[in-house]
């Protein structure tokens, strides 16, 4: 039994929409996933297969919202569900990837809080959230 009354899902499928510019994308998605980020207790990355690639884009907007939410005092949680991952080498292919990704937040996590003016406080992804 969950300890909630209630379990409401925010899907931000929307995020990098190829039909809208670039210019007005930018601005809101990283509205749209400030708000999803906010109102929920914890923000889940959903990642195909055993790579990190096709999810890129969609990071650097969540690590922006995630910072947003730091700087309101909030703990922002994030979980990343791999799925489609082949079960012959699973447990070691995880290990290289999560290594990879982690190399990739923290370069995204830079140029976040730069462009967030926060450059001095966030430095690597697990300055954002425990990771």
């Amino acid at each position: 039994r969950l300890k909630y009354d209630y379990l409401v899902i925010l899907d931000t499928e929307g995020l990098r929409a190829p039909e809208l510019s670039i210019n007005s994308s930018y601005r809101r998605d990283n509205e749209l996933a400030t708000v999803a980020v906010g109102l929920g207790d914890v923000t889940i990355i959903n990642m195909s297969g055993e790579g990190h690639s096709e999810v890129q884009d969609i990071l650097q907007i969540i690590i922006f919202a995630l910072i947003r939410m730091k700087e309101t005092y909030s703990k922002p949680r994030c979980v990343f569900v791999h799925q489609n991952v082949p079960d012959t080498h699973a447990h070691t292919n995880l290990i290289s990837s999560r290594s990879n990704l982690i190399k990739t937040l923290d370069k995204m996590t830079e140029c976040a809080a730069i462009q967030e003016k926060k450059d001095s406080f966030y430095k690597k992804f697990a300055n954002v959230i425990e990771f």
